[in-house]
């Protein structure tokens, strides 16, 4: 059975001049990678739940 992996890009989350797309083995960490991506390209000072809320609904299960 093929492992499934989480992602998303930074255009579904609203930034459609951003290119970057995160992966993760788990929810917990593509958040942790859309956090820092956050704070080291869009100078992100939090991360609040409406964000985090954002994210979630973005986030894409592919098989990997």
């Amino acid at each position: 059975m093929a492992q499934e992996k989480y992602s998303i890009r930074c255009i579904e989350i609203g930034d459609v001049d951003c290119p970057w797309e995160g992966q993760g083995k788990d929810e917990q960490e593509l958040m942790r990678e859309v956090e820092r991506h956050g704070r080291d390209k869009h100078q992100w000072t939090s991360f609040p739940e409406e964000t985090r809320n954002k994210v979630r609904g973005a986030i894409r299960k592919t098989a990997a």
